[in-house]
């Protein structure tokens, strides 16, 4: 959140510790119906799952899980990446047709 955690920790902690959170999220999970073995990292799960499943940059992504390293976040949700290669090869494969396009016209005779 802009203004810090959602959940602050006490005693100057700036987030909650996880048994803490926890507790209390187990107490308003089971008060709202919602069925056991659903956890507070279900929802940090879900939370990166869907921005990155929509495209938003893995670097924001690891910034706002905390992550220190982009390859942390990497490895556990290279599963949302399963059309990397082909993106990739139809990417650089657009760009080589534009290259080409490009260097044709740069050979072509100037009309006088």
């Amino acid at each position: 959140m802009p203004d810090g955690p959602l959940t602050p920790g006490n005693g100057g902690r700036r987030f909650q510790v996880y048994s803490t959170a926890h507790g209390k999220f187990t107490k308003a999970a089971k008060a709202a119906g919602i069925e056991m073995g659903f956890h507070p990292h279900s929802l940090r799960h879900a939370f990166a799952s869907a921005l990155l499943g929509r495209n938003t940059p893995i670097g924001d992504v690891a910034e706002w899980l905390g992550h220190r390293d982009i390859n942390k976040t990497y490895a556990i949700y290279r599963h949302m990446f399963p059309e990397a290669p082909r993106t990739a090869r139809d990417t650089l494969d657009v760009e080589y047709a534009e290259w080409q396009r490009a260097g044709q016209q740069a050979t072509l005779p100037q009309a006088a």
